[in-house]
């Protein structure tokens, strides 16, 4: 199987930073030792460019906004755009600069998931009244699903862009 892991960072030095430390102290050493079966891709996106590009097969630059609020618009541009340049995966593992997956266990567990299930860091709950209360949902820290809900989500996308 293929596995994406896509990583959110910034345009900021802690964040690149941070991308940077990933790449070289987990992604290289995992792929220079790996003997298992499935195939890893590592990128990381970020935002407020005055175009999208992916650039050094890695680095996807998104066009929303680079802040928090912008969060949702450019994890679906990056991932619009991964789906537009038929970068094949079938699972999709998406952490923030400050999550890390143990990839041997990752890669133990693999076999074992459910891909119309959404694996995530942590489960909320909408407590307060109103139209999504005791809707459950997964945070945005960390989330590992499967390329199929990745595609159910990005064909519905476009109606939450821009709301709170």
């Amino acid at each position: 199987m293929k596995v994406l892991y896509l990583i959110m960072g910034a345009r900021n030095d802690l964040a690149s930073r941070n991308i940077k430390s990933i790449f070289s102290n987990l992604f290289v050493p995992f792929q220079e030792t790996y003997k298992g079966n499935n195939e890893f891709l590592f990128m990381f996106y970020d935002g407020g460019y005055d175009k999208e590009d992916i650039v050094d097969g890695n680095h996807i630059m998104t066009e929303s906004n680079d802040d928090i609020n912008g969060t949702f618009e450019k994890t679906i541009e990056a991932l619009r755009m991964i789906d537009e340049r038929n970068i094949h995966y079938d699972w999709l593992i998406r952490t923030n600069i400050s999550q890390i997956i143990n990839l041997p266990l990752f890669d133990e567990v693999l076999p074992t998931l459910e891909s119309d299930k959404v694996y995530s860091q942590k489960n909320n709950v909408v407590v307060t009244e109103g139209k999504w209360k005791n809707n459950l949902y997964s945070r945005g820290d960390m989330f590992i699903m499967s390329w199929t809900t990745v595609h159910d989500i990005l064909s519905v996308s476009q109606n939450f862009f821009g709301k709170p």
